[in-house]
């Protein structure tokens, strides 16, 4: 009959393991929420378990500026930035520069902004370089109907000049053969000479009235030109001032960074004082996955293999309240550093402990891991002790 004292040391567990320090990583790890301003919690819109999307306003820091009015403005930044990208510069929703008067800390900003929209709005319809440059258009084109009307003005004097030659030719042969006076032919040679002398002068009316175009031509293209590098001075200003804005936007206002849940590990509320870089809460996505990254020292890498078991204990959650985390070997690497062999563990799990408790990841997470390279029970232990001793 086996003695209790051996049966009992039969079923105690007493594995072989080696121990070491791991590094927690994770694919699509949930993303803090941090903020980037010190100062009191205005608002506050997130809650434990929360489903929230991507850009979803979660709280407010303590601003001189009113928080919506901001994001309103931005809104419509954003939208006449559009305008403008599409061409509708004319058609653009543009802003009521008076309704904004509480920006606080970007109140100074938008003055300047304000200032480049003022000048910008005479370079658009209704605006006087617009209304200058359609007054060109129309002496343009007035311009053009006058010179057509020279055109045909000159086409009929060059019809009445071949007449009065072909008259005074006839007068000539007239006059050889005595049939009129001297005194008559002297008459149609001077109407010749006087249709002969219209003629230029009609050519240097069309010759004004092309340089006149020109001109009107030009200073068109000035006035687009203008036009155009006053466009690119206020698209130039509107980039600064959304830049601006986003940056302000980024400081006091706590937003979603991804679609996911809304998980605390801290209590936060209204009112609290925040300091600069805290962090508020995590948004978890939902499909994160986490493993284990770990090297193994040269003197014990023979006794490591894939498929091991092996057991995380967190430093910041103590194991006999929180439990541990499983895991498995499932790659060891054969090239060795000075820091040992890499191996990754396998989380089946993921942070969900032996206690049902849930470890939250954070970046640079740490845990002590035993890795079980053998399981055997306390006698067993005790024998290969014994042999171990018996070489020495």
């Amino acid at each position: 009959m086996i003695p209790p004292a051996i049966a009992i040391a039969n079923l105690i567990k007493f594995p072989e393991s080696i121990l070491t320090s791991t590094t927690i990583l994770s694919v699509n790890a949930p993303k803090p929420v941090i903020s980037n301003a010190g100062g009191k919690l205005v608002w506050l819109d997130a809650r434990e378990g929360l489903h929230v999307t991507k850009g979803a306003l979660l709280g407010f820091m303590e601003s001189l500026g009113k928080h919506r009015q901001v994001l309103d403005l931005y809104e419509r930044l954003n939208q006449l930035k559009s305008d403008l990208n599409e061409g509708e510069v004319n058609k653009a929703k543009w802003l009521d520069l008076k309704s904004y008067r509480d920006l606080g800390e970007l109140q100074q900003d938008f003055q300047v902004f304000s200032q480049a929209c003022i000048a910008y709005r005479n370079y658009l319809a209704g605006g006087l370089y617009p209304q200058k440059r359609a007054m060109l258009k129309a002496d343009l084109a007035h311009l053009a109907l006058l010179n057509e009307n020279l055109k045909k003005q000159k086409s009929l004097l060059e019809q009445d000049f071949v007449l009065s030659q072909q008259t005074f030719n006839m007068s000539e042969t007239l006059m050889e053969e005595k049939l009129i006076s001297e005194s008559e032919l002297r008459n149609e040679k001077s109407r010749l000479l006087g249709k002969k002398l219209t003629l230029p002068q009609v050519e240097a009316s069309m010759i004004a009235n092309e340089t006149q175009q020109n001109e009107k031509r030009k200073e068109i293209l000035e006035l687009d030109d203008a036009i155009s590098k006053q466009t690119q001075l206020f698209q130039e200003a509107l980039d600064l001032f959304r830049g601006q804005t986003e940056e302000w936007m980024k400081k006091y206002i706590l937003t979603a960074p991804v679609d996911g849940i809304v998980a605390f590990n801290s209590f936060i509320q209204v009112n609290q004082q925040i300091q600069p870089d805290q962090l508020i809460c995590y948004i978890n996505p939902g499909d994160s996955h986490y493993f284990a990254e770990a090297y193994i020292p040269q003197d014990n890498f023979g006794k490591i293999a894939i498929g091991q078991e092996v057991l995380l204990r967190f430093p910041s959650y103590p194991y006999q309240e929180y439990g541990l985390v499983r895991g498995k070997i499932e790659f060891i690497s054969h090239i060795g550093t000075e820091q040992g062999y890499l191996s990754k563990i396998a989380l089946p799990d993921n942070l969900s402990t032996t206690a049902d408790k849930k470890i939250q990841y954070r970046e640079g997470l740490t845990a002590n891991a035993e890795i079980i390279t053998k399981d055997m029970n306390l006698i067993e232990r005790f024998y290969y002790t014994i042999l171990r001793l018996k070489k020495y």
